[in-house]
């Protein structure tokens, strides 16, 4: 005896990304254009700045989900910079960017209390995985 069953399937993303805020702090032109389009495709909210100091004062009281940090901007001050963000947001999720890091070095920045490390050029699904899961 063979029963027919309809199997209704859900392709809608597994959280809502627009009720994400994410901070993109970023010299590289190239990656903050790929972050703009990959958050414009998503309908995530992003503000961009090349420096903490860049924040504006409206900004950097948002509260952020997501910050990508540049891992060149700050280097030696790395648990600083992540220690103010959780003081304020203690859910909050930091990812460094960067490239050509050895495994040594990336080992640190995870113990030091960066949440992920990645490339400075990720994949438009990499992101979206990414968002989806530190959210």
């Amino acid at each position: 005896m063979s029963h027919k069953t309809n199997v209704m399937v859900n392709d809608m993303p597994l959280v809502d990304l627009q009720n994400i805020n994410v901070l993109l702090i970023h010299q590289d032109l190239a990656v903050f254009e790929q972050f703009v389009k990959y958050s414009q495709h998503y309908g995530i909210p992003l503000v961009h700045a090349v420096a903490i100091e860049h924040i504006g004062e409206k900004e950097i009281t948002l509260p952020w989900d997501i910050i990508f940090i540049d891992i060149n901007l700050y280097q030696g001050e790395y648990i600083d910079v992540i220690n103010v963000f959780k003081a304020s947001f203690p859910a909050i999720k930091v990812i460094f960017l960067g490239e050509s890091m050895l495994l040594q070095q990336r080992l640190s920045y995870l113990k030091l209390g960066a949440d992920l490390m990645l490339s400075n050029h990720v994949a438009q699904e990499v992101f979206e995985v990414v968002i989806q899961t530190m959210y």
